[in-house]
């Protein structure tokens, strides 16, 4: 999936724009791919039913988490960049995600 989204995305996006952030973008993206190959291992040595009782489990706490938080699934990555990062997230967003953005910042202590 990150092989062919990262080129569509360069496409759509100036890498001047990307650049300065790529630290936060290799973190994200070396993470997601640590987490899926430990993922991948673990799934793959379960018995068939344990795995799906604890997918079936971490699909419904996902489901209530969004549906508790009003958000989409994409929404959660922003608060990631935002609070771990301090990366002021403006491109492409309307003005009710700025206000999200500044009190996500004050939250993490980075300011408004």
């Amino acid at each position: 999936m990150v092989v062919t989204a990262l080129p569509a995305r360069l496409l759509s996006v100036l890498w001047s724009a990307v650049s300065p952030q790529r630290f936060v973008a290799v973190n994200l993206l070396t993470g997601s791919l640590v987490g899926a190959w430990l993922g991948a291992t673990w799934a793959t040595r379960m018995r068939s039913t344990t795995l799906n009782r604890v997918l079936a489990v971490l699909l419904v706490v996902i489901a209530a988490a969004l549906a508790w938080s009003h958000l989409a699934g994409g929404e959660l990555l922003i608060p990631t960049i935002v609070l771990l990062y301090g990366v002021v997230v403006r491109a492409g967003h309307g003005r009710r995600l700025d206000r999200r953005d500044a009190a996500w910042r004050a939250a993490a202590g980075h300011g408004a």
